[in-house]
């Protein structure tokens, strides 16, 4: 049953957590795919969720690599501290590597289209109210999963995107450098004072990680065969709808009963 896939995590400072996840993962388990939202200014969880105890109890065998965006290796001292941190580049060949080697990784399915729609979640009821917006448009890492034959295993973080915010919104000019640049432009990130510094958690939580049941792909291709656009579409769609779920699920319980949750293919 659900249940008994499904449990969360807190990252505050009680460390407390509920639930149990992947009671059934194992060395010979099939690989998995977490994957990790949403993105926010700084996923900076992506890094660390399964570096917590309870998510160690729940998947005692796997340790994902993280797979980030390839800009930012490109970045002085920020590419230094991925790579001591174990992450690699979010490339196919990359993705296939490390679940050839190590059974599993993280990334974040939205990228940083999502970057674009930040300011969205510290709206208040007056400006239409909070929304936290994924980018559902991407579906490469649900194909290579099926190469792979690698479960979708959905992560949801509920607290990281409310600790900072863009401080200049201009959602078009953004998301068009962002195609044209592979980065939203002008980004001038703050929080608390306009600083650098995480904003309170939203009505006085913590920052949580929920980690949804498994979505289980197909079988692979044989060797040499291709996955079919509508397997893909089929299995991107199944992954979305555990999202949805997991997300109105458990909002309540970390002060997001006034939060929506919109799915955007753009």
């Amino acid at each position: 049953s659900e249940g008994s896939s499904e449990g969360s995590s807190e990252g505050s400072s009680e460390g407390s957590s509920r639930g149990q996840a992947g009671a059934d993962d194992g060395p010979t388990a099939k690989p998995l795919v977490f994957g990790y939202h949403p993105h926010g200014l700084y996923p900076c969880g992506l890094t660390w969720f399964y570096r917590l105890a309870a998510f160690r109890e729940a998947f005692p065998d796997v340790r994902p690599v993280a797979l980030t965006a390839s800009v930012i290796f490109r970045l002085p001292l920020l590419s230094e501290l991925l790579m001591w941190a174990g992450c690699r580049e979010v490339t196919r060949a990359a993705m296939c590597g490390a679940l050839a080697s190590e059974r599993a990784v993280a990334l974040v399915p939205g990228g940083q289209s999502e970057l674009v729609y930040t300011p969205r979640a510290h709206r208040s009821a007056a400006q239409g109210g909070a929304e936290v917006v994924l980018c559902t448009r991407h579906r490469g890492f649900v194909r290579v999963a099926i190469e792979q034959g690698a479960d979708l295993v959905p992560v949801f973080c509920f607290g990281e995107i409310h600790g900072m915010t863009n401080l200049i919104s201009m959602p078009r000019l953004q998301a068009a450098t962002y195609r044209w640049l592979g980065f939203p432009i002008p980004f001038l990130p703050g929080g608390r004072w306009g600083l650098p510094i995480p904003l309170p958690g939203r009505h006085g939580r913590g920052t949580a990680f929920v980690v949804g049941p498994r979505v289980r792909v197909p079988p692979a291709p044989e060797r040499g065969g291709r996955v079919d656009d509508e397997t893909v579409r089929a299995v991107h769609r199944q992954y979305y709808r555990e999202v949805q779920t997991l997300f109105e699920r458990h909002k309540r319980a970390w002060g997001y009963d006034d939060v929506s949750l919109v799915l955007s293919n753009g």
